[in-house]
């Protein structure tokens, strides 16, 4: 069941701790099987964070569009996942980042992005499994 694929599981792990680029080479291999969209736009979700926390704001605008792009079709929730959630986030993260083409690793770190609270596994706090929208039933 993809679902509870070990290599997405390990991304959303990886994700939530901020290691980025642990986060790509986890998931591209089942991308290169499956070529989901879905794992394509997550690839893109981690790259574009890590182009940011090196400060290239070029780089972390061009993947977070084409994040967004790549998952919004999976909206509201897929795989256990609020997608919904994560492209409003993505959205806000797009409205944050100057217009600067790179700026400072610290001038990044202080523009209130928040990439972990970005991806909301279902159930989130205070439903249960049967209260998850579209069938989902939370990550395995």
């Amino acid at each position: 069941m993809t679902q509870g694929h070990p290599a997405y599981r390990r991304y959303l792990d990886l994700f939530q701790k901020g290691e980025y680029r642990a986060c790509h080479d986890v998931l591209e291999p089942l991308w290169l099987e499956t070529r989901s969209g879905f794992y394509q736009g997550l690839i893109q979700l981690a790259v574009a964070f890590l182009h940011l926390s090196n400060g290239n704001t070029a780089g972390a605008r061009k993947l977070l569009l084409r994040a967004h792009q790549h998952l919004e079709p999976y909206a509201p929730f897929h795989q256990g996942l609020d997608v919904e959630k994560l492209l409003k986030g993505v959205r806000e993260s797009l409205d944050r980042l100057p217009e600067a083409q790179q700026i400072t690793a610290e001038e990044a770190a202080s523009l209130g992005i928040e990439p972990a609270r970005i991806l909301v596994r279902c159930p989130p706090d205070g439903l249960t499994r049967a209260e998850c929208p579209s069938g989902e039933d939370g990550i395995r």
